[in-house]
């Protein structure tokens, strides 16, 4: 079974935060027995932030949950959206 969540929480690389506060729609794929096996999603940023977030390089999100997991990330440029958006894959589950 899939789940969709809004999410708040922070985009670090190692111990430096990089965003500080991102809010933005996770999605979450179940394997059989019940364990998270894939999760994607994706964040809007100001513009002030583009140079932040390096595509390619993996980063950790940390939810104000306290679920956190590394995710690889990609630049969406989509003129619906009136701010860039981040997408994001991990796999395996969140840690608590």
């Amino acid at each position: 079974m899939d789940r969709n969540e809004r999410f708040r929480g922070r985009l670090m690389s190692g111990d430096k935060i990089v965003l500080e506060s991102i809010t933005g729609l996770l999605k979450t794929h179940r394997r059989a027995g019940g364990s998270i096996g894939e999760w994607t999603g994706h964040f809007e940023m100001g513009e002030d932030q583009r140079d932040s977030v390096v595509e390619g390089n993996r980063y950790r999100i940390v939810l104000i949950d306290g679920r956190s997991g590394t995710v690889a990330v990609r630049m969406r440029e989509d003129s619906e959206a009136p701010h860039p958006v981040v997408q994001f894959h991990g796999t395996g589950s969140f840690r608590n």
